[in-house]
């Protein structure tokens, strides 16, 4: 990517980032609007930098929220078993999800996973603590060999997601509005690749199948 724009962060990134980037100092710096709600999202203030944000080594507070309440249909802040139900048959789908027992049973290994407090329901701090580990491990080396791998796309898709430092801090960006992103700044230009890579992130963001 040849102008990527970073966020400024409070706290000091992992020192596994591949590179620096700073930002350009003609851009003006805004204070995120999700720094500080009731969800919980982030501990500390963000300040993020208008402009492009993939590769820049951090999630989103705008695209997290997004996501959350994609699958929260009522709006209560709670992802309970009939939302994640809706979430699989219309998002996930396959044949291993095509069935009312299999989705039942899929549901149940989320809770099992994400449920923090067993109260079988996934509020923001499940969903975004499952997250955390989930982008502890899935480095710009990583998530190009699950492209190829995982995903089964070319490896001239892998090769665009290490060219553009693409981590899992992305992964919530990628699938805003249709996954938008990966056309408009990864230049994947194949419906077919934008749709598979879409699902399976989506699957990943919930650890359907994990």
């Amino acid at each position: 990517m040849t102008h990527l724009t970073v966020l400024v962060v409070a706290s000091v990134l992992s020192a596994s980032t591949s590179s620096t980037i700073g930002p350009n100092p003609n851009q003006q710096a805004t204070r995120s609007p999700n720094h500080n709600d009731a969800s919980g999202l982030f501990d500390t203030p963000i300040v993020e930098i208008e402009g492009h944000t993939i590769g820049d080594n951090h999630r989103s507070a705008t695209s997290s929220k997004s996501f959350f309440d994609s699958v929260d249909k009522d709006g209560d802040e709670i992802l309970g078993r009939s939302e994640l139900s809706h979430f699989l048959y219309e998002n996930i789908g396959g044949s291993s999800l095509d069935e009312e027992s299999e989705v039942e049973r899929e549901i149940t290994s989320i809770m099992k996973r994400l449920d923090l407090n067993r109260d079988d329901g996934l509020d923001s701090k499940d969903v975004f603590g499952y997250w955390k580990s989930v982008e502890s491990l899935l480095t710009v080396e990583e998530v190009a060999e699950w492209v190829v791998h995982a995903v089964q796309l070319p490896e001239e898709i892998g090769r665009i997601f290490r060219e553009n430092h693409v981590t899992a801090y992305d992964f919530v960006e990628l699938v805003d509005d249709d996954g938008e992103a990966l056309l408009r700044e990864l230049n994947i230009e194949k419906n077919s690749f934008r749709r598979k890579i879409v699902r399976q992130i989506k699957a990943l963001l919930l650890g359907v199948g994990r």
